[in-house]
Protein backbone atom coordinates (compact mmCIF):
# COMPACT_ATOMS: atom_id res chain seq x y z
CA UNK A 1 0.00 0.00 0.00
CA UNK A 2 1.48 3.37 -0.98
CA UNK A 3 1.19 6.34 1.33
CA UNK A 4 0.97 10.03 0.60
CA UNK A 5 1.48 11.60 3.98
CA UNK A 6 3.81 13.64 6.10
CA UNK A 7 3.97 14.19 9.81
CA UNK A 8 5.84 14.88 13.01
CA UNK A 9 6.55 12.80 16.04
CA UNK A 10 7.52 14.77 19.12
CA UNK A 11 8.67 13.37 22.45
CA UNK A 12 5.80 14.33 24.71
CA UNK A 13 2.25 13.55 25.71
CA UNK A 14 -1.23 14.99 25.45
CA UNK A 15 -0.27 17.26 28.38
CA UNK A 16 2.23 18.98 26.05
CA UNK A 17 -0.20 19.33 23.15
CA UNK A 18 -1.21 22.97 23.71
CA UNK A 19 2.46 24.02 23.70
CA UNK A 20 3.16 22.06 20.52
CA UNK A 21 0.10 23.48 18.74
CA UNK A 22 1.10 27.04 19.72
CA UNK A 23 4.71 26.64 18.53
CA UNK A 24 3.51 25.16 15.24
CA UNK A 25 0.87 27.88 14.90
CA UNK A 26 -2.02 25.41 14.67
CA UNK A 27 -5.62 25.51 15.85
CA UNK A 28 -7.15 23.43 18.62
CA UNK A 29 -7.75 19.70 18.52
CA UNK A 30 -11.41 18.77 17.90
CA UNK A 31 -13.35 15.84 19.30
CA UNK A 32 -13.46 14.00 15.95
CA UNK A 33 -11.78 10.60 16.39
CA UNK A 34 -9.93 8.94 13.53
CA UNK A 35 -7.85 5.83 12.98
CA UNK A 36 -4.35 5.88 11.44
CA UNK A 37 -5.80 4.93 8.04
CA UNK A 38 -8.42 7.67 8.24
CA UNK A 39 -5.86 10.27 9.41
CA UNK A 40 -3.41 9.38 6.59
CA UNK A 41 -6.04 9.05 3.86
CA UNK A 42 -5.22 10.88 0.62
CA UNK A 43 -8.73 12.33 0.66
CA UNK A 44 -8.13 14.02 4.02
CA UNK A 45 -7.10 17.65 3.58
CA UNK A 46 -6.47 18.54 7.20
CA UNK A 47 -4.09 17.81 10.03
CA UNK A 48 -4.71 15.30 12.78
CA UNK A 49 -2.96 14.71 16.10
CA UNK A 50 -2.74 11.90 18.62
CA UNK A 51 -0.44 10.41 21.23
CA UNK A 52 1.25 7.05 21.28
CA UNK A 53 3.92 5.46 23.47
CA UNK A 54 5.20 8.78 24.92
CA UNK A 55 5.11 10.64 21.60
CA UNK A 56 2.80 13.31 20.26
CA UNK A 57 2.06 12.58 16.59
CA UNK A 58 0.93 15.09 13.95
CA UNK A 59 -0.32 13.74 10.63
CA UNK A 60 -0.01 16.58 8.12
CA UNK A 61 -2.09 15.88 5.03
CA UNK A 62 -1.79 19.56 4.06
CA UNK A 63 2.00 19.09 3.69
CA UNK A 64 2.40 22.61 5.15
CA UNK A 65 4.39 21.71 8.28
CA UNK A 66 6.17 18.36 8.14
CA UNK A 67 7.05 18.26 4.44
CA UNK A 68 8.11 21.90 4.56
CA UNK A 69 10.42 21.14 7.50
CA UNK A 70 12.04 18.28 5.60
CA UNK A 71 12.33 20.02 2.22
CA UNK A 72 13.00 23.65 3.17
CA UNK A 73 15.87 24.22 5.61
CA UNK A 74 15.67 27.58 7.40
CA UNK A 75 11.95 27.93 6.65
CA UNK A 76 9.70 29.23 9.44
CA UNK A 77 8.59 25.66 10.11
CA UNK A 78 12.19 24.42 10.28
CA UNK A 79 13.03 27.16 12.78
CA UNK A 80 9.91 26.36 14.84
CA UNK A 81 10.92 22.70 15.02
CA UNK A 82 14.41 23.69 16.09
CA UNK A 83 12.86 25.68 18.95
CA UNK A 84 10.51 22.81 19.80
CA UNK A 85 13.45 20.38 19.99
CA UNK A 86 15.33 22.39 22.63
CA UNK A 87 14.29 19.90 25.32
CA UNK A 88 13.02 16.97 23.30
CA UNK A 89 13.45 14.91 20.15
CA UNK A 90 11.40 15.83 17.06
CA UNK A 91 11.19 13.82 13.84
CA UNK A 92 9.55 15.25 10.70
CA UNK A 93 8.85 12.72 7.96
CA UNK A 94 7.51 12.66 4.40
CA UNK A 95 6.30 9.60 2.48
CA UNK A 96 4.69 11.01 -0.65
CA UNK A 97 4.39 8.12 -3.07
CA UNK A 98 2.49 9.91 -5.82
CA UNK A 99 5.42 12.36 -6.15
CA UNK A 100 8.13 9.80 -5.33
CA UNK A 101 9.36 11.98 -2.43
CA UNK A 102 10.63 10.39 0.78
CA UNK A 103 12.63 11.78 3.66
CA UNK A 104 12.95 13.00 7.20
CA UNK A 105 14.50 15.67 9.41
CA UNK A 106 15.63 14.86 12.94
CA UNK A 107 15.82 17.68 15.51
CA UNK A 108 17.58 17.48 18.85
CA UNK A 109 19.02 20.01 21.29
CA UNK A 110 17.50 22.97 19.44
CA UNK A 111 18.80 22.19 15.96
CA UNK A 112 18.31 19.94 12.96
CA UNK A 113 20.94 17.21 13.34
CA UNK A 114 20.00 15.13 10.28
CA UNK A 115 18.07 15.84 7.08
CA UNK A 116 17.62 13.34 4.29
CA UNK A 117 15.31 13.70 1.27
CA UNK A 118 15.02 11.97 -2.06
CA UNK A 119 12.83 13.04 -4.96
CA UNK A 120 12.29 10.77 -7.94
CA UNK A 121 15.34 8.72 -6.91
CA UNK A 122 17.71 11.70 -6.64
CA UNK A 123 19.04 12.66 -3.23
CA UNK A 124 18.10 16.28 -2.53
CA UNK A 125 19.46 16.44 1.05
CA UNK A 126 21.87 14.21 2.94
CA UNK A 127 22.90 16.55 5.76
CA UNK A 128 24.29 15.50 9.12
CA UNK A 129 25.62 12.15 10.25
CA UNK A 130 23.47 9.03 10.15
CA UNK A 131 22.96 7.95 13.74
CA UNK A 132 22.50 4.46 15.12
CA UNK A 133 18.72 4.75 15.10
CA UNK A 134 18.77 5.42 11.36
CA UNK A 135 21.24 2.64 10.64
CA UNK A 136 21.57 1.88 6.96
CA UNK A 137 17.98 2.63 5.96
CA UNK A 138 18.90 5.64 3.84
CA UNK A 139 22.38 4.67 2.62
CA UNK A 140 21.38 5.16 -1.01
CA UNK A 141 18.60 7.01 -2.77
CA UNK A 142 17.52 3.95 -4.74
CA UNK A 143 14.90 1.66 -3.30
CA UNK A 144 13.72 4.17 -0.71
CA UNK A 145 9.95 4.26 -0.37
CA UNK A 146 7.22 4.72 2.22
CA UNK A 147 8.17 1.44 3.91
CA UNK A 148 11.70 2.77 4.45
CA UNK A 149 10.31 5.92 6.10
CA UNK A 150 7.96 3.84 8.26
CA UNK A 151 10.83 1.54 9.32
CA UNK A 152 12.52 4.69 10.66
CA UNK A 153 9.32 5.77 12.44
CA UNK A 154 9.09 2.29 13.94
CA UNK A 155 12.47 2.84 15.60
CA UNK A 156 10.95 5.79 17.50
CA UNK A 157 7.32 4.70 17.92
CA UNK A 158 6.40 1.05 17.35
CA UNK A 159 4.49 1.18 14.08
CA UNK A 160 1.92 -1.36 15.30
CA UNK A 161 1.08 0.97 18.20
CA UNK A 162 1.01 3.97 15.88
CA UNK A 163 -1.55 2.31 13.62
CA UNK A 164 -3.70 1.58 16.68
CA UNK A 165 -3.57 5.15 18.03
CA UNK A 166 -6.59 7.47 18.00
CA UNK A 167 -6.18 10.75 16.15
CA UNK A 168 -8.20 13.94 16.34
CA UNK A 169 -8.72 16.53 13.61
CA UNK A 170 -7.05 19.88 14.22
CA UNK A 171 -9.42 22.77 13.62
CA UNK A 172 -8.18 25.57 11.36
CA UNK A 173 -6.46 28.31 13.29
CA UNK A 174 -8.60 31.36 13.75
CA UNK A 175 -7.20 34.31 11.90
CA UNK A 176 -6.54 37.35 14.02
CA UNK A 177 -7.64 40.61 12.52
CA UNK A 178 -5.68 43.64 13.55
CA UNK A 179 -7.58 46.43 15.18
CA UNK A 180 -7.08 49.83 13.65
Amino acid sequence: MGYNTSGLIVAGTADDEAEFLAILRLGAVTGSKLSWLEATSMSRQEMCAGTCAGWWVLIDQTFSRAYTAVAEPDSKVDLALQALSAGRCVLAFAAIGHSDVYGFALYERGRCVRRWLTSEGSIEFDDGVAGPIEGDLFMSGSGVDDETVFHLLDRFVPFGQLTEAVFHVIAPRESRKRKK
